[in-house]
């Protein structure tokens, strides 16, 4: 869900939009609490402030550092992610 906001913040499309609003909805309540708390205003924050990355030739940066590439693209990782406990059958983030 993080990324579907990342996503309109980036592009505007309502498509990212409605399924930020509407997701959260399928979310366990544990998940949805950490979902409002910690990756929506990240989500928020970093697709904003970020490149737009829809247009960037993703496979000339294969021999570039996964750090690198964030820091060119102005993302950054959840500052928090340390933090927060993920469940093992957590649906709010990939790991």
């Amino acid at each position: 869900l993080a990324i579907k906001v990342f996503e309109w913040r980036q592009t505007g499309l309502p498509v990212g939009l409605i399924a930020s609003a509407v997701g959260p909805l399928r979310l366990p309540s544990s998940e949805r609490r950490r979902f409002f708390a910690h990756y929506l205003p990240w989500a928020m924050q970093c697709g904003s402030q970020a490149k737009p990355i829809i247009s960037v030739y993703w496979e000339e940066m294969w021999d570039r550092s996964i750090d690198e590439v964030r820091k060119e693209m102005g993302v950054w990782l959840l500052p928090e992610r340390n933090s927060v406990t993920h469940a093992e059958n957590s649906t709010a983030i990939l790991r």
